[in-house]
């Protein structure tokens, strides 16, 4: 690596989904600890208080861009239950240590600036990847959700579709409008979300309808109220969502795009006719 001419950060923990180590930090501290940490989760942590400890420098490059989707190894529930499984491990080792090290990271005024500096610099590039694919997503329950269940995936599956160049709107209740809008500061700043006034099967379809919006697929998780907006756009294509933790998979609408998220799912979900699986 030429890094000679970059500000790096120093940093007490680093995240481990993508790494450089050098072999002589190997030797000296060992690998991660899979007896610890079997499943993930919290290695990356230990692993780095660990280099810390032994003397060595933990640095961030601020240069260099990796996009990480998130909630792929594990299904939403599992992540859950591993992180809360991997904090106690992490505070039973590690006591206040890790947790001064997070306030570490949350407080940097250099990693703040390259936040605010990339969150400036990203819609600048987007222009030129636009394409003239349109995708409206809709989350319809009403009150604010677990920003690291249903709704989270969408806002994932959302901000890579905007990231390839895609038209995106998330349209969600009216009164939810702002707390989404601060959880997902970025996603508002480009103007995603779309308020939804009407949360019923019957009079969906027309709110959009009068509203003159028009988009190439719409994603929900009611297949009512998609079927609802494909009778005043016929020719558009309909996605569904299937959560993670649900079991029991039942598609009543052909020709339809299905977004699972588990090879249980898919292999359900490879015995239905007309389903392209995503």
């Amino acid at each position: 690596f030429l890094l000679a001419n970059d500000e790096l950060i120093d940093v007490p923990i680093l995240n481990g989904f993508v790494m450089a180590i050098k072999r002589d930090v190997f030797e000296k501290i060992g690998y991660m600890d899979e007896v610890l940490f079997p499943h993930g989760f919290g290695e990356e942590n230990d692993f780095a208080l660990r280099a810390g400890h032994a003397g060595f420098r933990k640095v961030v490059v601020p240069s260099v861009y990796v996009y990480h989707h998130k909630t792929k190894s594990y299904t939403i529930d599992e992540r859950k239950r591993l992180v809360e499984e991997t904090s106690r491990s992490l505070e039973g080792k590690y006591k206040s240590v890790l947790k001064e090290a997070v306030n570490t990271l949350t407080r940097d005024e250099f990693l703040e600036r390259n936040r605010n500096m990339f969150a400036r610099h990203l819609p600048l590039t987007l222009p030129s990847m636009r394409s003239n694919l349109a995708v409206l997503f809709i989350y319809h329950e009403h009150g604010p959700s677990d920003i690291f269940g249903a709704m989270g995936l969408m806002m994932q599956h959302a901000m890579s579709l905007v990231y390839s160049g895609a038209h995106v709107r998330v349209a969600v209740p009216t009164h939810d409008v702002r707390y989404y809008a601060e959880e997902f500061p970025l996603a508002n700043s480009w103007g995603l979300f779309f308020a939804l006034y009407s949360t019923d099967p019957d009079t969906i379809g027309s709110e959009f309808l009068n509203a003159g919006i028009i988009y190439d697929v719409v994603i929900g998780m009611e297949p009512d109220m998609v079927n609802s907006i494909l009778v005043q756009y016929p020719h558009v294509a309909k996605g569904f969502y299937i959560l993670p933790s649900q079991k029991e998979i039942h598609v009543s609408s052909e020709h339809a795009l299905i977004f699972a998220q588990s090879h249980w799912q898919f292999e359900q979900l490879n015995t239905k006719a007309n389903v392209q699986m995503l």
